[in-house]
C-alpha cells in the first residue's frame, strides 16, 4: 500500500514538472490586450499622421485658392471706375 501511495504522490508532483506550459486564460487574455494595445497605437499613428498631411495640404490649397481670388479681385475696383467713367473723369 505504502509503494502505490508513493508512486501516485510522485506521479502527481513529477507530472506539472514534466509537462509542458500550457496557455492559461491569463497569458490569453494578457497577449489580447497586447495586441489591442499596439492596433489601437499603430491606427491612431496613422490616423495622426493622415490627419496631420492631409489637414495641411487642404489648408495650403485653401491658401493658394483664397490668393488666386484676391489677385483677381485686386484692382477689381479701378477697373469697374475706369468701365463707368470711360473718358477719365
Amino acid at each position: 500500500m505504502r509503494f502505490v501511495t508513493a508512486a501516485a504522490l510522485i506521479a502527481v508532483l513529477a507530472a506539472p514538472a514534466l509537462a509542458d506550459e500550457t496557455p492559461s486564460i491569463k497569458n490569453g487574455v494578457d497577449e489580447i490586450g497586447r495586441a489591442v494595445k499596439d492596433g489601437v497605437k499603430d491606427g491612431y499613428d496613422k490616423t495622426k499622421d493622415a490627419t496631420l498631411n492631409g489637414v495641411g495640404k487642404a489648408l495650403d490649397a485653401t491658401g493658394k485658392g483664397i490668393d488666386h481670388a484676391g489677385q483677381a479681385v485686386e484692382g477689381a475696383g479701378q477697373k469697374v471706375d475706369d468701365k463707368r467713367n470711360p473718358d477719365g473723369e
